[in-house]
């Protein structure tokens, strides 16, 4: 430890980075910490960071082994990824959607250029297409009953 302190004590945070490493001997003991700061000086990286993930890799839980599968509830063979059974549920919404965009087949594979503006104003800011001002409808424009049930005046 003190080798791995001299060390730190090149850099501007070494300092503070040595208390980090002295912090860890209340969780891992003296012994463990000892052990991790000779493996970052023999790994040749000297950190508090270092040493604190050499503490938490060590004092990971092994992993338990692997359970053993009863014979009877074994794949006999591995299926196999098929994208394509996806990709036939992708196809008819796909589909729908470009119908719904382009009413007509020829549309679909038309490009920018064949396509002219019917509109003989562009949209603006505020106005619907046709150059008409936006904004909320008269009342008596309104189709919905809340617009016929409403008294005038």
């Amino acid at each position: 430890m003190t080798r791995l302190r001299e060390r730190l004590a090149k850099h501007m945070d070494g300092d503070r980075q040595f208390v980090d490493v002295l912090s860890m001997v209340a969780i891992y003991g003296l012994e463990a910490v000892t052990e991790a700061c000779a493996a970052a000086l023999e790994e040749q990286v000297v950190s508090s960071a270092h040493v604190v993930n050499l503490l938490h890799r060590a004092a990971e839980p092994e992993r338990p082994a692997p359970l053993q599968v009863p014979e009877a509830l074994r794949l006999c063979s591995e299926p196999a990824a098929n994208c394509d059974r996806y990709n036939q549920l992708l196809r008819p919404k796909v589909l729908r959607l470009i119908e719904s965009v382009n009413p007509t087949s020829e549309d679909v594979y038309a490009s920018p250029t064949d396509r002219t503006d019917e509109s003989p104003a562009p949209e603006g800011h505020g106005q619907r297409a046709g150059g008409e001002p936006g904004g909320v409808e008269p009342e008596e424009a309104r189709p919905d009953e809340l617009a016929r049930a409403t008294p005038a005046g």
